[in-house]
């Protein structure tokens, strides 16, 4: 039937990445490593960033709340993370904190 890819919704939450890899994968490629915790955190915040522009920033911080779990299952202090997040209001806020956590600092000059 062709019907190859019928589960592969649940995958994508915290794995964007799903859809890019299966094409791959069905193309030949060989099976990409785990996403690391900056690539991840990265595209944690472009996501709550584009989900504010949607839906406002009231319902991204609650929307995004959920999805800290998912895009750092496995990394170590993600439960302290989901802990201090799950009280957050602000999407700056709730921002800063993943940056804090996964993304490395700029030295200063």
């Amino acid at each position: 039937t062709g019907c190859d890819f019928v589960m592969i919704a649940r995958g994508a939450l915290g794995n964007p990445w799903i859809f890019e890899d299966a094409v791959s994968l069905r193309n030949g490629a060989e099976k990409r490593t785990a996403r690391g915790a900056e690539e991840r955190a990265r595209t944690f915040i472009r996501h709550a960033l584009m989900l504010e522009a949607d839906k406002g920033e009231y319902v991204a911080v609650r929307e995004m709340r959920k999805h800290v779990a998912w895009y750092f299952k496995g990394l170590p202090g993600v439960h302290s993370l989901r802990a201090k997040v799950n009280t957050e209001k602000s999407l700056l806020s709730l921002t800063s904190l993943v940056s804090d956590a996964f993304l490395p600092r700029e030295r200063l000059r």
